[in-house]
């Protein structure tokens, strides 16, 4: 079994009467909102169960390229709630099913697995460096015990990825045009919560322009 462990930008703790979202999901930072996070918002992608070389482009080749046939990709983030606090979580895994041998740039899984919220693995890692089965990480004992856990979880009620799959489809799909953006910020104005929100508590001008700026291009 070859692994290796992919950090990525999560979305806030959303409030409970979110409109755009479950809660259930830790979800990437689609609209950079995560005070540590600059302008990461693409990965993973759990709309299409895919991962590819725009991010740990060294590291995506590497798992691709390696012969063993049981090979994964875990996911972990520092998962910040509305009340401030963080803590290091793994949040699921993608098994690398499918890829191109030879140009090995992008894989996808037909088996992913990504937790509920509430039972994300608690990791003691807090480096942004990228531990791999084939490297000298102290932590590789930690990650093989979580591979685990996650694998024991395919076809369990913890495993949401069709709530990741589906939501992460939504967005993406809604913030490709100006109508979209807007119904996103409109759902967003409705929401009784939003003063508590990381995204939502800033002006509907902010807001609307910031996702202009990501995903339209326009400066």
């Amino acid at each position: 079994m070859e692994w290796v462990l992919l950090y990525y930008y999560s979305m806030p703790e959303v409030p409970n009467k979110c409109l755009l979202f479950s809660g259930k999901a830790v979800h990437r930072d689609f609209f950079i909102s995560n005070p540590q996070n600059k302008s990461h918002y693409q990965y993973p992608k759990f709309e299409t169960y895919s991962y590819d070389i725009g991010c740990h482009s060294k590291q995506v080749k590497k798992i691709i390229n390696l012969k063993d046939k049981e090979k994964y990709t875990i996911f972990y983030t520092n998962y910040l709630t509305i009340g401030g606090g963080c803590t290091n979580i793994v949040t699921g895994l993608f098994s690398v099913d499918k890829y191109d041998a030879f140009l090995g740039s992008s894989f996808s899984t037909d088996k992913p697995i990504m937790l509920l919220k509430t039972d994300c693995i608690p990791i003691d890692y807090k480096a942004r460096g990228v531990p791999a089965s084939y490297g000298n990480s102290k932590i590789k004992h930690h990650i093989n015990h979580a591979i685990e856990i996650l694998l024991n979880k395919l076809n369990s009620k913890s495993n949401i990825s069709d709530i990741y799959n589906y939501e992460s489809n939504k967005i993406v799909n809604l913030a490709k045009t100006r109508d979209g953006i807007d119904e996103i910020i409109n759902t967003c104005t409705r929401c009784i919560s939003k003063q508590i929100c990381f995204f939502g508590r800033k002006n509907d001008l902010a807001k609307r322009q910031k996702l202009i700026n990501i995903y339209l291009n326009v400066k």
